[in-house]
């Protein structure tokens, strides 16, 4: 039992590490364009507190269909998002 906690633990861990990896990358994105969360909280038709709770780690995450949503209004793949995540490199690759 104590050994499938510690890999629960160590699981939820990378996971939330992946989040924040995303969450940093969207970030990035956000400013490098000089969008405001306001503009980006209407076009995901939530308000603006909302995306702001979900850029600062509070709960609820952000969810894959928002972030597809904003590459849209970007016009960027959503891929750039995970890079870091997983299969993905720092590099793009």
């Amino acid at each position: 039992m104590k050994t499938l906690v510690k890999y629960l633990i160590f699981r939820y861990s990378i996971f939330m590490s992946d989040i924040e990896t995303v969450t940093s990358n969207l970030k990035a994105e956000i400013a490098s364009r000089g969008l405001s969360v306001l503009e980006l909280a209407g076009c995901l038709g939530i308000s603006d507190s909302a995306l702001h709770a979900r850029l600062n780690k509070m709960k609820p995450e952000i969810k894959i269909s928002e972030l597809q949503t904003l590459a849209r209004y970007m016009g960027i793949s959503s891929e750039l998002f995970y890079q870091g995540v997983g299969q993905w490199s720092k590099e793009g690759k």
